[in-house]
C-alpha cells in the first residue's frame, strides 16, 4: 500500500511543468525617419534610387550638397527619384523603413517608396519636372532595399481643416485663420475684426469635401520651398486632422509645385466659403442681464463679457428691462477684448396670456388678417418694435404683429416650442 503511494507521487513529480505561453516576438519594426529635402524639381534626370552614406555620393547623385542637418556619422540617406517628367502632376515619397529583426531577411531594411502620376486626361502645368525624396535614418540596418508600394487609399473626410495665410509679419493683423469641421462649423478670424462663426449649408460644405478627397492630405510634404532668393510674400499653412492624426503642409503662396492641382482646389474652396459667409453679417446669441448708465444701455453676459446695444428702437425696449435677463441675436458692430458692441436682430419672448395670441398681418386690430395663433407660453420671436401696441414677430419664417400687452420679454424661456413658430428672420 505504501509502495503504490510513493510509485504514484514519484509520477506526479516526474510531470513536467508546463511553461506559460510567451507571446512570439515581433519580426519587424518601423524605423523613424525624417525627411532632408523633397521637390518636384531638381532631381535627377533619371529615375533611380540610391542608398547614400557619405557627403561625396549624397552630391554625385542629387547634383547638390547635402544639408546640414546630415550627420553621415550616423546617418544614412535613401533617395529615390523619378526622372525627368514633361508636366507636372508627379510625385514621389518613402512612406516606410521596415526593419526585419530575425529569420533569413533579419538586419536587412525594406525602404516603401510610393510614386504618383497625374490621372489620364487631368489638367496639369506644362513644365519640366524631376520628382525626387531623400530621407535619413539612423544607421542600424546591414542592409536597405527599396521596394515600390501602392499610393494609399485617399482620405474622404476630415474631423477638421484649418487654413491659416500669414502675409510676412507675425502680427496678428497679417494673418488669417480658417477652420471647418465634419458638421460643417466654420470659423474665421482676421486680425482685430470680429470673427466669423457660422454653420456651413450642406451644399457648401460638400464643396470642400470634394476638394479635400482631391488634395489627398496624407501624401502632402510637410513643406514646399518657394524659389531662391523669394523673400516675404504670404505663406499659406494647412492642416487637416484625419483619423485622429494630424497632417500639415505649407508653402508660399502662388508657388505649390507640383501639388498646386491638389492643394490649389482646396485653398480656393475654403476661400469662397469664407467670401460668401464674410457677406452676412456676424452674429451671436444674446444672453444676460440688462443694465442702464445715461444712454448706454449694456446686456451682462457674464464679467468678461459686456456688450453695448447700438440700434435705438432697441435701446429704448431694453431700457424698460432693466435687470431682466434677455435672450436674443445681435449682429456683432465691433469687438472687443470683453465684449464690444452690437445691434440687436431679435429678442424671445413669450405669450404670457390665458388666450391664443392673434399673428396678424398688419399693426393693428381691425383692418389685418390672423396669420397664424401662438399658444399660451408658447415663443415669441421680436425682431422689432412696429408701434406703441404691436411687435413685429417671425412668425413660420414670414413677418407678423403681435400685440404687446401679452407678450412677456425680459425672462429665460425654458418651454419648448410646439407652435411651429421658428426664430428664423424674416427676409429685409
Amino acid at each position: 500500500m505504501h509502495l503504490s503511494r510513493l510509485l504514484a507521487a514519484l509520477a506526479i513529480a516526474s510531470v513536467p511543468a508546463v511553461a506559460h505561453a510567451q507571446p512570439a516576438p515581433s519580426p519587424s519594426k518601423d524605423l523613424a525617419f525624417k525627411v532632408v529635402e523633397q521637390s518636384a524639381m531638381g532631381g535627377p534626370a533619371q529615375a533611380g534610387t540610391k542608398v547614400l552614406t557619405s557627403a561625396t555620393e549624397y552630391k554625385a547623385f542629387l547634383g547638390h550638397d547635402a544639408p546640414a542637418s546630415v550627420d553621415f556619422s550616423k546617418d544614412v540617406v535613401l533617395a529615390a527619384a523619378m526622372g525627368t517628367k514633361t508636366s507636372g502632376g508627379y510625385s514621389i515619397e518613402i512612406t516606410r523603413i521596415e526593419l526585419m529583426t530575425y529569420g533569413i531577411t533579419g538586419g536587412m531594411a525594406f525602404v516603401d517608396v510610393v510614386e504618383k502620376a497625374p490621372a489620364p486626361g487631368s489638367i496639369t502645368t506644362a513644365v519640366i519636372t524631376e520628382p525626387f525624396v531623400a530621407v535619413k535614418t539612423a544607421k542600424v540596418a546591414a542592409k536597405f532595399v527599396f521596394r515600390n508600394a501602392p499610393a494609399p487609399t485617399p482620405a474622404k473626410s476630415f474631423q477638421k481643416v484649418t487654413l491659416e495665410t500669414r502675409n510676412g509679419s507675425v502680427h496678428p493683423a497679417y494673418r488669417s485663420t480658417l477652420s471647418v469641421d465634419a458638421s460643417g462649423k466654420f470659423h474665421f478670424e482676421l486680425g482685430t475684426a470680429p470673427p466669423i462663426d457660422q454653420k456651413l449649408s450642406d451644399e457648401q460644405l460638400a464643396r470642400i469635401k470634394t476638394a479635400f478627397a482631391a488634395a489627398d492630405v496624407t501624401t502632402l510634404p510637410k513643406q514646399v520651398k518657394g524659389p531662391a532668393g523669394l523673400a516675404g510674400g504670404s505663406v499659406i499653412e494647412l492642416v487637416s486632422e484625419v483619423g485622429g492624426k494630424s497632417y500639415s503642409f505649407s508653402a508660399t503662396s502662388g508657388f505649390l509645385g507640383a501639388y498646386k492641382t491638389r492643394v490649389q482646389p482646396l485653398v480656393d474652396a475654403l476661400d469662397q466659403v469664407k467670401d460668401e459667409l464674410a457677406a452676412k453679417p456676424a452674429t451671436k446669441k444674446l444672453n444676460g442681464f440688462v443694465s442702464v448708465s445715461g444712454s448706454t444701455i449694456l446686456v451682462n453676459e457674464n464679467k468678461s463679457s459686456v456688450w453695448s446695444v447700438e440700434n435705438a428702437p432697441w435701446k429704448a425696449l431694453l431700457k424698460k428691462l432693466e435687470g431682466q435677463y434677455v435672450t436674443g441675436e445681435a449682429k456683432i458692430v465691433k469687438k472687443g477684448m470683453f465684449g464690444g458692441s452690437c445691434e440687436v436682430l431679435s429678442l424671445e419672448g413669450t405669450n404670457d396670456s390665458l388666450s391664443d395670441l392673434n399673428v396678424r398681418s398688419a399693426p393693428k386690430v381691425f383692418g389685418s388678417k390672423t396669420l397664424g395663433k401662438i399658444k399660451p407660453g408658447d415663443r415669441v420671436v421680436i425682431t422689432g418694435v412696429a408701434n406703441g401696441s404691436f411687435y413685429e414677430v417671425s412668425f413660420n419664417g414670414k413677418k407678423g404683429y403681435a400685440q404687446r400687452t401679452k407678450v412677456q420679454v425680459g425672462r429665460a424661456t425654458l418651454a419648448p416650442v410646439t407652435s411651429g413658430i421658428t426664430g428664423a428672420l424674416p427676409p429685409h
